[in-house]
């Protein structure tokens, strides 16, 4: 019996997240299981396959420390992804501390979004793009207002932090 569209886009997807292209994945069913096509596969062929994909998409997972390429996905990726970026104001103005204070935002982003548990480079560059367009003083209150007074409050999140920087700015004008 051969598999089924559905099946085959299954395994398309899994292939994919494993990092093994078509012709690799058609590579791997003739060297298995001896078809030509994997639309030849039985439904045995197909499920220890489908295994077979899911462990090793598992196994780069592991060995990157992140879930998916181009994701920051604890507070370490998010420090060398910020110490590789840098902040985005003058270098001579930002310090240390800011650098820390970054992290901790950039990590209570991460941990709010609950479904993942990550977030994406892109996110992170948005973020900073954000902060950048306001003065690095209005950025430095408002990163304090969020670690000191609104850490920790499930119902907060970036949006929310956005709100504060801009208050700040319209304060510092």
């Amino acid at each position: 019996m051969a598999i089924t569209n559905r099946q085959l886009k299954r395994l398309f997807a899994l292939s994919r997240k494993a990092g093994i292209d078509g012709a690799e994945l058609k590579q791997i069913v003739q060297e298995r299981y001896g078809h030509e096509s994997r639309r030849d596969l039985s439904g045995r062929e197909y499920e220890e396959l489908c295994v077979h994909l899911q462990e090793v998409a598992g196994d780069r997972g592991k060995a990157s420390g992140r879930l998916q390429p181009g994701e920051l996905a604890n507070e370490m990726e998010i420090l060398a992804w910020l110490q590789s970026e840098g902040l985005p104001w003058d270098p001579i103005a930002v310090t240390d501390f800011d650098g820390t204070r970054a992290v901790a935002l950039l990590d209570d982003f991460r941990r709010r979004r609950v479904r993942c548990g990550r977030i994406s480079v892109a996110q992170a560059r948005k973020w900073l793009g954000w902060w950048g367009r306001c003065s690095i003083h209005a950025w430095r209150l408002s990163a304090d207002a969020w670690l000191n007074s609104y850490r920790g409050q499930m119902d907060k999140d970036e949006t929310y932090f956005m709100g504060i920087v801009r208050k700040q700015a319209r304060v510092a004008a």
